[in-house]
């Protein structure tokens, strides 16, 4: 839901909802957030075949879609409901150094 795209990158206000509602509702459900899609680019994920074309495919969570899209307000959200995910073995490494100006 979250890795389509449009959500992630300009609904503030029905992330929000979602999200709080989220909380509310069962706290597990934020683990959604970091599921991760892989950007395809050009390719159709449909019929590429991934196990005998290995190639550099990066995978992108909402939080690398709203840091794309520059969204200050977004990436401040999804930061702040992130950090409720208990043992998050979420690896942010490669959008960390992107982080600090946010």
């Amino acid at each position: 839901m979250f890795t389509s795209g449009e959500m992630a990158k300009k609904q503030f206000d029905k992330m929000h909802f979602v999200l709080k509602n989220y909380l509310e509702t069962d706290i597990n459900l934020l683990e959604s957030l970091i599921y991760q899609k892989p950007d395809m680019g050009n390719e159709n994920i449909q019929t590429y075949d991934f196990q005998n074309n290995p190639k550099n495919i990066k995978f992108k969570s909402p939080l690398h879609l709203a840091i794309e899209a520059k969204n200050t307000r977004m990436i401040n959200l999804l930061l702040f409901y992130l950090s409720k995910i208990d043992a998050i073995d979420y690896n942010i490494k490669d959008i960390f150094k992107l982080l600090i100006n946010y």
